[in-house]
């Protein structure tokens, strides 16, 4: 057979075998969609046709691409994380309000003490040194008084002589239906109250009653069936007091300060610094207006250093309300007992009572550092001028009260005169009314108002000048620092 014809049948076999290989290719299709059928084989492999690497991809098993997650919702996340940060911070803000508090606490617990400790210091007071007597043989030597008889040694070993007065063979026994009892303990300070019994509290009522009536004869029906009445003891003292029987308004009084120093039980003791009293206890309330009168009559008796014992005592019972207003005369008692470092140490130490703020004070202290002499004239000159541009409305008072008149570049300054007086608030014209009224004395000694014309003289050029400025500060804050009424002016001269 001629090559000719073997290529037309082999052209022919070619195109029969044609439509069978479309229809494996189709199948082939079909069955790769099955996952069991294996790949085909390649006929051409053995004719070395096929590269190794293309045969190396064959062999690699296809990676499989995960299918991507479908997204969270971003606002719920988002609100989550806040949440958490928010909860973490007030955590945060919680724990750290919590140190504040523990810190300012431990701050004030700091204070307290150191507050106690001031008291202590500056408010001690001993025994001896509250009975006008000790102080009278003091100054009028050992031959003060009457020597005792066998028959008043004899009475007087019947009642117990009292820590505070001493008791008297007139008065009668001691059945006064008072007691003490602790109310309460903060740290070291112990608070009591003075209790009465039921008798005791049956006269209170008719006290009451009698009082608002203006009855004076139930309370002397009161005090007929109990001598030791507190109240009633106060009322007939100020009767007697204006009726001018001096002797028997005193003795009054110590016999009711007598009855409520023996009235106090175990372990309440008058002169502990930390054994307290609260004037708003009402039962307490007697007692210290029984040893304030006791106080002014002992310096009616010019026993000036009784007086500032007495009245370190009646501060040191309730330091704190000091309801009597007994930082208002303090400073005087002080400068009458000559007690002047004690003043002065008062003023720098007792800071948190804010005595610079007080215009008694202030002008105190610069007139116990003129007393205290040589070596003190700076200091004197800056506290005078600095009470000066603090309150000069005071000095006028002080020069009218004691009947000096003042210079002209004083009266016609309008900072410093009558009318300018006029214009400040009633608070501050009540306290400058209640120190001049307890100090006016002291400032009408000859060599003081020579210091005070010469110190006055220098500053009164300063005021409105280079001071001008500080001045206009000062009086502004004293409008509104001295804008109501003192708490304390219940005290009045």
């Amino acid at each position: 057979m001629s090559s000719k014809h073997l290529r037309k049948l082999l052209q022919e076999k070619e195109e029969n075998e044609l439509p069978g290989a479309g229809e494996s290719a189709s199948e082939s299709e079909e069955e790769d969609e099955k996952p069991v059928r294996s790949a085909p084989v390649n006929r051409f492999a053995a004719l070395g046709l096929v590269h190794d690497d293309e045969d190396e991809e064959e062999d690699e098993p296809q990676e499989v691409v995960p299918k991507p997650s479908a997204p969270s919702n971003p606002s719920k996340t988002d609100k989550k994380k806040k949440k958490k940060a928010n909860k973490k911070n007030r955590k945060k803000e919680s724990d750290k309000k919590v140190e504040e508090d523990v810190e300012e606490n431990a701050e004030e617990a700091s204070a307290e003490v150191g507050r106690q400790q001031l008291y202590a210091k500056y408010l001690v007071v001993d025994a001896k040194d509250v009975n006008p007597e000790n102080e009278m043989k003091r100054l009028l030597g050992k031959a003060f008084g009457a020597a005792p008889t066998a028959n008043s040694k004899r009475r007087n070993a019947t009642f117990v002589p009292g820590r505070i007065v001493k008791a008297k063979p007139t008065w009668p026994p001691v059945g006064s239906g008072l007691s003490s009892e602790i109310v309460k303990k903060e740290g070291d300070v112990t608070w009591f109250k003075f209790t009465h019994n039921a008798a005791y509290r049956n006269l209170q009522q008719l006290f009451w009653a009698g009082e608002k009536s203006y009855d004076h004869g139930l309370i002397q029906t009161i005090m007929e069936q109990n001598p030791y009445h507190l109240d009633s003891l106060l009322v007939m003292a100020n009767m007697m007091r204006v009726q001018e029987d001096v002797q028997v308004a005193r003795d009054l009084i110590e016999r009711g300060v007598y009855a409520c120093d023996m009235s106090t039980n175990a372990p309440f003791f008058v002169f502990e610094p930390n054994h307290r009293l609260s004037y708003y206890q009402r039962e307490n309330r007697s007692f210290f207006l029984l040893l304030h009168r006791h106080m002014r009559n002992a310096a009616d008796r010019r026993c000036f250093f009784t007086a500032l014992q007495l009245c370190k005592l009646i501060l040191m019972k309730d330091p704190d309300s000091d309801c009597l207003g007994t930082l208002l005369e303090i400073d005087t008692r002080a400068l009458r007992a000559k007690e002047y470092e004690y003043l002065v140490d008062l003023y720098c130490n007792l800071k948190h009572k804010n005595l610079d703020l007080l215009p008694n004070f202030v002008y105190s202290v610069a007139l116990a550092y003129f007393k205290m002499g040589e070596g003190f004239e700076e200091l004197a000159s800056t506290a005078l001028q600095n009470a000066l541009l603090r309150f000069p409305t005071v000095l006028m008072q002080i020069l009218d009260k004691i009947s000096v008149q003042p210079d002209k570049s004083i009266d016609n300054n309008m900072e410093m005169n009558a009318f300018a007086h006029d214009k400040t608030s009633l608070g501050f014209q009540m306290l400058t009314q209640i120190y001049v009224h307890h100090s006016h004395e002291l400032w009408k000694e000859p060599e003081v108002l020579q210091w005070l014309e010469k110190e006055t003289s220098a500053f009164v050029p300063k005021l409105m000048g280079e001071l001008k400025k500080e001045f206009l500060a000062e009086k502004e804050a004293c409008l509104k620092r001295y804008a109501g009424t003192p708490r304390t002016s219940s005290v009045t001269p």
